[in-house]
């Protein structure tokens, strides 16, 4: 018998059936440990992975916004490069230069409707007081003007909304001679 305990050997027998005694608290402790650990892993693991994700679909994304966009202003400009060649035919076939002079203007207006249709508009500099963030003084001189007025636009800029694609160049006056 099993369930007996032997007083002669002083021995103690559990039975089988009976529980073992609680394992040592430390390693239970140390076990669910290790386990949170491994699940804090997985969830490190399944994050990185769900960031990458992320970035690569925000990056087809932003790709394909810019595809777009690209394609429409394109679909803006062909008309534009028709007119340039029915223009460039015109004058290798002897066209007076009065045709030509309208075709270009015609050019002109379709090239800056399309610009303006993406929100491209020139910088208004002439007669303005000089302003770094959207004029490139090319030349100073003197004038009866107040220092810093722009007093001619040698080079447009252009502004898409409020970014500056490109200052105006710009002479500027130095204020009148002393």
């Amino acid at each position: 018998m099993t369930d007996e305990i032997k007083e002669s050997d002083e021995e103690i027998i559990f039975d089988e059936a009976e529980p073992e005694p609680d394992a040592n608290p430390l390693e239970k402790r140390v076990a669910e440990l290790e386990n949170l650990l491994a699940d804090a892993e997985d969830e490190k693991l399944r994050a990185v992975a769900d960031f990458q994700n992320y970035r690569r679909r925000s990056l087809q994304e932003a790709a394909h916004n810019r595809e777009i966009a690209t394609a429409a202003l394109t679909e803006k400009l062909l008309p534009l490069l028709d007119n340039f060649a029915r223009t460039i035919a015109a004058a290798e076939s002897g066209a007076d230069s009065n045709s030509l002079i309208e075709g270009v203007r015609l050019m002109d207006r379709q090239l800056r409707a399309a610009l303006e249709e993406i929100n491209v508009r020139p910088i208004d500099a002439l007669g303005q007081h000089f302003d770094p963030h959207l004029h490139d003084a090319v030349l100073t001189e003197n004038s009866d003007q107040p220092e810093g007025t722009v007093l001619e636009v040698i080079e447009p800029g252009y502004k898409m909304g409020r970014r500056v694609l490109r200052p105006a160049k710009t002479r500027v006056s130095k204020g009148p001679a002393e």
